[in-house]
């Protein structure tokens, strides 16, 4: 009898901690959803898989059984979804991870994607940079980078550190546009801002309520913008993170507050238990952390209305 891959993954855990308990914290479910998971497979094979005792919970003759099936099961689902087969001994991490993300999220990552694959020579990461939304519940994705936070499915989340956006404008710009350096520069100095198909973006509708003149430059992708700022051809918002390393700009405010619900790194509760996946889960959460300084400098800004 087929064992599904949330049941499946029920069993195991149980089996490896010997406890309702210890099972519903590693699977991030509560205690009545591994118990019915329990009751529900006990019903299917017609017999108890476990029994009780002082120490915990011990796999009876069936459950005994079961588990090395289960066991290869799971590597089998892990393989198919991955490319990746976790057999002890034969075959270290490999295959590709998907992430999807907003291109500047591609771009940090891009850019310090060494790190995520440091001493894994067999795996590739692959950057769907989404314009759209990419659904992990389709398997379009494995990871995802995400300004808000799922509200349909069952995932993993993880709270990254903020990522600051502030003003920016090149040097020249400022120099010759002194409203720049004033809260003149909404009404007064020309943007560098986004077209109607990316007019659904936190940073897009935060210009949208503020920016009173004509952009000077509509762009689809925000990586677009600074190409424009470093052209000279208007201010624009930019993360920190892309702003602060050119040396031909300047931070014009504080960072502002894009009403966004924070990012999130979000896998699927299965493609989570990939090893590649979950390998890759863990190292971007590390590489996060180390950059939060970049994420959100503490340095003021160079601007008269501070």
């Amino acid at each position: 009898m087929a064992l599904v891959p949330g049941k499946l993954e029920i069993f195991l855990a149980v089996a490896h901690h010997g406890s309702v308990t210890g099972a519903a914290r590693t699977l991030n479910l509560s205690r009545a959803e591994i118990e019915a998971g329990l009751a529900d497979l006990e019903r299917r094979f017609g017999s108890p898989l476990f029994t009780a005792r002082p120490d915990g919970l011990v796999l009876t003759a069936v459950g005994a059984d079961l588990l090395p099936f289960a066991e290869e099961r799971r590597r089998e689902i892990r393989s198919a979804a991955t490319g990746v087969d976790d057999r002890p001994g034969e075959v270290g991490f490999g295959g590709v991870v998907r992430i999807a993300a907003g291109s500047w999220m591609s771009q940090f990552v891009a850019r310090r994607s060494g790190e995520l694959l440091s001493g894994l020579p067999d795996l590739t990461i692959a950057l769907k940079t989404e314009l759209l939304y990419v659904s992990l519940t389709r398997h379009d994705a494995d990871l995802a980078l995400r300004q808000r936070h799922p509200d349909d499915g069952r995932y993993v989340l993880h709270r990254l550190p903020d990522v600051a956006y502030a003003v920016y404008g090149s040097a020249v710009f400022v120099e010759r546009e002194p409203d720049a350096l004033t809260e003149a520069r909404y009404e007064l100095c020309p943007w560098v801002g986004f077209d109607a198909e990316s007019d659904h973006l936190p940073t897009a509708r935060w210009l949208r309520a503020r920016v009173r003149k004509p952009m000077a430059l509509l762009c689809t992708r925000p990586t677009n913008v600074l190409d424009g700022i470093k052209a000279g051809l208007g201010l624009g918002l930019l993360p920190c993170f892309a702003g602060e390393r050119e040396d031909d700009l300047i931070r014009l405010t504080a960072p502002v507050d894009l009403d966004t619900h924070g990012l999130w790194l979000v896998a699927h509760e299965e493609m989570h238990r990939a090893p590649a996946a979950e390998l890759v889960f863990d190292r971007l959460i590390d590489l996060f952390d180390r950059e939060r300084d970049l994420l959100w400098p503490e340095e003021p800004a160079v601007s008269m209305d501070q």
